[in-house]
């Protein structure tokens, strides 16, 4: 991959070079390595490492013809979504929103874990989480994931994705990532598919009243194909 990077010379003068790397966090180790700091770099990571991209780019090419059939009158063919990981948890719904509003604070007895969890839902709101200090070997991304509270099973949920975030984050690491790397990309894919969401609810509003019925249900089949929450049942 080709980046292109933005850093200060020693008088203050802003300069642009590209470089190529195979991600993100490793054009910033090569360009420290070369005295380079760079306060910006931009281009897009592989996919592997945004499990967003490609979903995103069906739902919203999905949304826009979707609307533009219902304008026209005529009925939407479901199109098929890839189905990926990212799901939302299942059970209890007021435990769940309650432990997604609280960061799922003192989940599990590893301060990793309670971070990764915060990213459990896809498209919820999270603040991101103060990484500083993690650490952690491959060893330890293998170790069991010990609940601090008692088990149920919506945290049984959570900490099977906890599990496949923490094997998804060693291959990071192995790729040369660092862990605030790899919560940066988390921040990222959180925000893409918030924005999704979005995308979804703003779609549906500018359908005609009597098209709404049929447009929440064709839009809530390709929200729940890659993970993300209906449409909420308070939109009119």
């Amino acid at each position: 991959m080709t980046y292109q990077y933005y850093y200060q010379t020693s008088k203050n003068e802003n300069r642009v070079g590209t470089i190529k790397a195979r991600n993100r966090a490793d054009a910033y180790a090569l360009l420290r390595k070369q005295g380079i700091r760079p306060y910006r770099v931009a281009g897009d990571d592989p996919v592997r490492w945004q499990p967003w991209a490609a979903g995103a780019a069906i739902l919203i090419l999905v949304c826009a013809t979707i609307g533009a059939l219902v304008y026209a009158g005529t009925r939407p063919r479901v199109a098929s979504v890839p189905q990926g990981m990212r799901t939302q948890l299942a059970g209890d719904t007021a435990f769940i929103a309650q432990g997604v509003a609280e960061g799922w604070a003192g989940v599990f007895s590893n301060r990793l874990d309670n971070a990764l969890a915060l990213y459990a839902q896809p498209g919820w709101n999270v603040i991101p989480p103060d990484v500083s200090g993690l650490a952690a070997t491959e060893e330890d991304l293998r170790e069991p994931i010990e609940l601090a509270v008692a088990p149920r099973a919506e945290l049984e949920q959570l900490r099977g994705i906890v599990k496949a975030m923490r094997a998804d984050l060693a291959e990071y690491i192995r790729e040369g990532g660092t862990i605030a790397d790899y919560f940066r990309v988390l921040d990222e894919r959180q925000g893409r598919e918030r924005s999704l969401g979005e995308k979804a609810r703003e779609t549906y509003l500018r359908t005609p009243e009597a098209q709404r019925a049929r447009m929440r249900r064709d839009l809530n089949v390709r929200l729940k194909g890659m993970g993300l929450a209906p449409l909420p049942q308070e939109l009119p």
